[in-house]
């Protein structure tokens, strides 16, 4: 299984909006809920 980035500097812009999604609403992190959209992609 390849990871879903292969260049972190792409991913960075994720990590940022996830952390920030968890701020603003003031909920805790979750990895399954976090990377869903990428896992599903994957998976076609």
């Amino acid at each position: 299984m390849e990871p879903v980035f292969a260049d972190p500097y792409k991913a960075i812009p994720s990590i940022v909006g996830i952390l920030h999604g968890c701020l603003a609403t003031g909920t805790l992190y979750d990895e399954a809920t976090a990377w869903s959209h990428h896992a599903e992609s994957l998976a076609a």
